[in-house]
């Protein structure tokens, strides 16, 4: 089988800007960034020389001596020119700085939800829940006590600052050799964890859970009828059902993963039997188990702050093929592609096994179709209502009230 030609794009096309910091942290306008860069990066290297104090009270003071004398400046311009301009800072003195409620709440529940998180994780390493898990923390703790001695906190925060501004952009400029490494990467580490899980006996013992009840019993938690009272509510035992805690298709090790257990437990083939069409089926549904959890969290964020909706009405939608279409809004379409490539398939051939989604006759239907998607791409709560087709674009005709 002969590998298709590879078009190569602008690495900067495939990223999505998401705000000022992360266009300036890509380098969208070297200017900008290079001001924001060094500005940080001198005031960062004064704090490892002089103390906190004395760097914010002469950088205020220099702020302080460059405001009053602009200020007088424009107030002589003024006076020479006979002109009445006003104050100079007037724009900026007029500037709304309050901070929005709802974004600081919206901020400090992140922040709450990530320390929970991080106070659990904490928990279980140090009560040793996993073995391997808590060997692996004891191994970078061990590490950081070399990387304490070597280095000081200002010199690793100017570090990991530096990191900041260099790191992204290298990984955007040299993502697929990046992303194949660290997939090499994960695999050993896999392996090796998996042999070391399977050396070391870590488990239940037979006895475990009986000795559980009895030390439950003991402690009042289980009632004279032997059943365990409940220490969470129904409703907190099922935050565990997240879609958060599911993998995503992101990479070439994931979706040759998923990709394999679809094939094997969706549509119950194997290579001996499977046909190109089920091959088709096992990539929609590796790409489907992306959209899906995003669909999910977006679902989840309109009931938390229950935006106004758009609900479309039109009788046709012509759609047209949407395969390749979600992999590339994804961001995914490379990994599928090279996922395909080594299992010894064509992702072109299976893109051209899916037929067109023509719920609709022509022109009015298309643009309902783009109506969609400006929608989803200004991000509006929006639904789009039609009629549940059944032939769509091919013949098409009632009878006794039915569609033949």
């Amino acid at each position: 089988m002969v590998r298709r030609t590879r078009i190569q794009t602008n690495p900067s096309q495939e990223y999505v800007e998401r705000g000022p910091v992360v266009e300036l942290v890509y380098w969208r306008d070297p200017k900008k960034s290079g001001i924001v860069f060094g500005t940080v990066l001198g005031i960062l290297l004064s704090l490892t020389y002089f103390s906190l104090i004395s760097v914010v009270a002469y950088l205020s003071l220099v702020l302080l001596t460059g405001t009053i004398s602009f200020r007088i400046y424009k107030n002589v311009l003024q006076a020479v020119q006979k002109t009445s301009d006003g104050h100079p800072f007037k724009e900026i003195l007029e500037l709304d700085l309050t901070l929005p409620q709802d974004k600081v709440r919206e901020v400090t529940d992140i922040a709450v939800a990530h320390m929970n998180a991080a106070a659990l994780e904490l928990r279980r390493l140090f009560l040793v829940e996993d073995l391997v898990d808590s060997i692996k923390f004891g191994v970078l703790l061990w590490s950081l006590t070399y990387v304490g001695s070597w280095f000081n906190g200002m010199t690793l925060i100017i570090i990991a600052f530096v990191a900041l501004f260099t790191l992204p952009k290298v990984y955007e400029n040299n993502k697929s050799q990046i992303d194949q490494n660290l997939d090499v990467v994960r695999s050993k580490i896999a392996d090796i964890t998996s042999k070391v899980k399977a050396a070391i006996p870590i488990g239940k013992k037979p006895g475990y859970y009986v000795t559980s009840i009895q030390s439950a019993v003991e402690c009042g938690a289980v009632n004279t009828r032997g059943e365990m009272s409940s220490v969470q509510s129904d409703i907190e035992k099922r935050k565990q059902i997240s879609v958060r805690g599911i993998a995503q298709v992101e990479n070439v090790s994931t979706i040759k993963k998923t990709f394999n257990r679809h094939l094997h437990y969706t549509l119950v083939k194997d290579r001996n039997v499977a046909t190109p069409r089920d091959y088709y089926f096992a990539l929609a549904h590796c790409v489907k188990d992306n959209l899906v959890s995003r669909w999910i969290r977006t679902q989840q964020y309109y009931y938390e702050k229950d935006p106004k909706r758009v609900y479309y009405l039109s009788l046709e939608y012509y759609m047209g093929r949407s395969l390749q279409n979600t992999m590339i809004n994804l961001g995914i379409q490379g990994a599928c592609d090279e996922a395909m490539y080594q299992l010894g398939l064509d992702i072109e051939e299976l893109e051209e096994l899916e037929e067109d989604a023509g719920l609709g006759n022509g022109g009015l239907g298309r643009l309902a179709a783009c109506f969609l998607d400006s929608m989803a791409t200004l991000g509006l709560a929006a639904y789009g209502y039609g009629i549940r087709y059944e032939y769509g674009i091919f013949a098409q005709k009632i009878k006794n009230g039915e569609q033949r």
